[in-house]
């Protein structure tokens, strides 16, 4: 479950709980904390719940602050450090550029987070629905392999790869299973 993250997040994580879920996607939608609260660590663990973050929407690694986006980067790193987690993130827009004039510069800006960075946190890049934002699945899947880090995975999000191809793919368990 993703949603903004906010000073109620130790009540919503109850609420969670006593739904029956298991983890939640906090959504950093106004900027990335230095920390996550003591308290909704010790909560989380407590009940064997997962935490995972999504970092702002505003991250572009193809816009002309790379510094700055490394720097969103590395602070996502730290909080899924904190958790024992992933940070989740989107790559940004093509800014009339196509993918293949921007795949090195985003790998580029990921790895230098990644060697920036010495702990266990995993950074995602997460496929998009919006036709004009990098993700494609072949765009994630490329990236990953491209900047070859164990702590720098895919995140397939069906429902994106679904919006962004207008609802003709995927429509059948045969077409997820041509993707694994």
């Amino acid at each position: 479950m993703a949603r903004k993250y906010g000073n109620d997040v130790k009540s919503f994580i109850r609420m969670l709980l006593d739904s029956g879920v298991d983890a939640y996607e906090m959504g950093f939608a106004f900027g990335i904390p230095d920390t996550i609260p003591d308290d909704v660590k010790e909560l989380a663990k407590a009940n064997d719940f997962i935490l995972s973050c999504h970092l702002p929407l505003w991250i572009n690694l193809s816009g002309p602050d790379i510094d700055r986006n490394v720097k969103y980067l590395l602070q996502g790193l730290k909080i899924a450090d904190e958790l024992g987690s992933i940070a989740v993130f989107h790559m940004g827009f093509y800014n009339g550029l196509s993918w293949r004039k921007i795949r090195d510069r985003a790998a580029s800006a990921i790895r230098r987070a990644l060697e920036a960075f010495d702990g266990r946190g995993f950074l995602g890049v997460e496929t998009t629905g919006r036709q004009k934002a990098l993700g494609t699945l072949d765009e994630v899947l490329d990236i990953v392999k491209l900047v070859d880090d164990e702590r720098f995975v895919p995140v397939i999000d069906w429902a994106h790869v679904y919006a962004r191809n207008s609802g003709a793919y995927p429509k059948s368990y045969g077409d997820f299973r041509r993707n694994t």
